[in-house]
């Protein structure tokens, strides 16, 4: 075991930040898109609510954990997800 503010037990799996990264990405565009699909009303205002939910969630679990990239990351995903649903799908029904 280590000494300090790192928490180590043997055995544990720690899963390198590139793999983190790419997951929380994943999660924020699948999120944000899965919203707008199955949104009953307005799609651009259900994607906007999750992605503003994902958002302060992303960043309250990124400075829990002190992994600023992947939470910034998986904003950034979550934005770009929301401006191509906003694209895409302008209308109520046209989605």
């Amino acid at each position: 075991m280590r000494e300090g503010t790192i928490c180590y037990a043997e055995g544990w799996q720690i899963f390198p930040l590139w793999l983190v990264c790419l997951g929380a990405m994943n999660s924020a565009l699948v999120v944000v898109w899965m919203v707008a699909l199955t949104a009953s009303g307005d799609r651009v205002k259900a994607a906007s609510i999750s992605f503003l939910v994902g958002t302060f969630t992303a960043l309250g679990l990124g400075s829990l954990t002190n992994q600023a990239l992947p939470a910034l990351l998986s904003i950034a995903a979550g934005a770009a997800a929301l401006f191509c649903v906003g694209r895409y799908c302008n209308s109520k029904v046209s989605c």
